[in-house]
């Protein structure tokens, strides 16, 4: 079954860098899925928190296999500010001196919306091709 997605929505995607956040889940395998199937060029990417089950590697790995290039990107700073056997997320409780939650949503923008926005500014400034579904 092929997904057709509407010209007008096609249309509005033309001159756009699509990246699709592929987190080792369900639904960002869908959209991926979905990305591919439609024929809507498209670039993968992970942000890596460092605090991902070592499964959710594995998968990533598989699906890199079954979809293509899947660019991990991270929070360089926090990487580089880390203890020894401190990941990123780790890294940013320990700066934050607290935990996030549903109230305090800082890591979900620096460990993945701020890599992920990072990573597309250069690759659009570097003028990188978008990878083909």
């Amino acid at each position: 079954m092929t997904f057709r997605i509407p010209a007008s929505s096609r249309a509005r995607l033309r001159d756009r860098l699509v990246v699709a956040s592929v987190s080792g889940g369900k639904d960002s395998t869908a959209l991926a899925l979905l990305l591919r199937e439609a024929e809507i060029p498209h670039v993968r990417v992970f942000a890596d928190t460092g605090f991902e089950h070592p499964t959710t590697y594995e998968y990533l790995d598989l699906l890199r296999e079954r979809l293509g290039e899947i660019t991990t990107v991270r929070n360089e700073l926090l990487w580089q500010d880390a203890l020894p056997g401190e990941p990123g997320m780790l890294t940013l409780i320990r700066r934050k001196q607290m935990f996030p939650s549903r109230l305090r949503r800082f890591c979900t923008e620096s460990l993945k919306l701020r890599p992920i926005k990072n990573s597309s500014n250069k690759s659009r400034r570097r003028g990188d091709p978008l990878s083909t579904p």
